[in-house]
């Protein structure tokens, strides 16, 4: 594998942990539009969305970046114009790498999500139960959580198809192959 697949492979990872605020974010994002009709006044509700979409965006955006088009922040960085295309030996190939990332990534979101799924549950049962002038709690936490907790099992499941779409929106097949 030559260094710059080797850069080519990190900054895919990078991108595979980035889902988790992506996802993180559009919680924050769906729990202001589940509210919208709520608000005081429209120009409230419009300002509340308005907060939580620049975070949103802009995690997708970099996710984006970072999965499917490494090769121009390999470009922009830099990343290749002091290091000779030397060949970086490891005991695996491209694919087996992004695999492991894609299972360690998630494991990760399922490590971070499950307490708080559990959290976000006791709150909501509380809010629903224990406090009776509270007449509509809020679920989109604990489905954005059980979600985020479902895109971790299919992560861990099918994690060849996750690494085949990764492989196949980036375009960089041919260099996986050369590398």
């Amino acid at each position: 594998m030559g260094s710059h697949s080797l850069f080519n492979l990190i900054l895919k990872v990078i991108g595979l942990f980035f889902i988790k605020d992506v996802l993180e974010s559009f919680s924050h994002t769906l729990s202001a539009l589940v509210y919208f009709p709520q608000y005081a006044t429209k120009k409230e509700a419009i300002l509340s969305v308005a907060a939580t979409l620049p975070s949103f965006i802009l995690y997708s955006l970099v996710a984006w970046l970072f999965l499917f088009r490494t090769e121009k922040i390999i470009a922009l960085l830099r990343l290749n114009k002091n290091v000779a295309d030397q060949q970086v030996t490891i005991g695996t190939n491209r694919k087996s790498l992004l695999i492991a990332a894609v299972i360690i990534a998630g494991f990760w979101i399922l490590v971070s999500e499950i307490p708080e799924f559990f959290r976000h549950a006791i709150y909501y049962y509380q809010e629903r139960k224990l406090y009776v002038r509270m007449t509509r709690p809020d679920i989109s936490y604990p489905i954005m959580s059980l979600i985020k907790i479902l895109i971790g099992l299919i992560l861990i499941i099918f994690n060849k198809l996750v690494v085949r779409i990764i492989e196949w929106g980036s375009g960089s097949q041919k260099a996986g192959a050369a590398g």
